[in-house]
C-alpha cells in the first residue's frame, strides 16, 4: 500500500519516540522519512509466525 501510493508518503518520528519494529518497517516504506533530534529509529526483524528468531540473538 505504501510502496505503491501515488502521492508522496512522509514518515514523522516526534520527540521523545523510538520507531521500533513495524515502526520501523514503516518508515522505511516512506518516501522520506522525518525525524527530531531525539527520535530515535530501531531494529526490526522478519518473525516466523512461531516468533523464534531467524538470526542468533546478539549478547546485550
Amino acid at each position: 500500500m505504501l510502496l505503491n501510493a501515488k502521492t508522496p508518503v512522509y514518515a514523522y518520528v516526534p520527540p521523545g519516540v523510538k520507531a521500533a519494529s513495524a515502526g520501523a518497517l514503516i518508515a522505511m516504506a516512506a518516501d522520506k522519512i522525518y525525524m527530531v533530534p531525539t527520535a530515535q529509529i530501531g531494529a526490526s526483524e522478519p518473525r516466523h509466525r512461531t516468533s523464534r528468531w531467524l538470526t542468533t540473538p546478539r549478547p546485550t
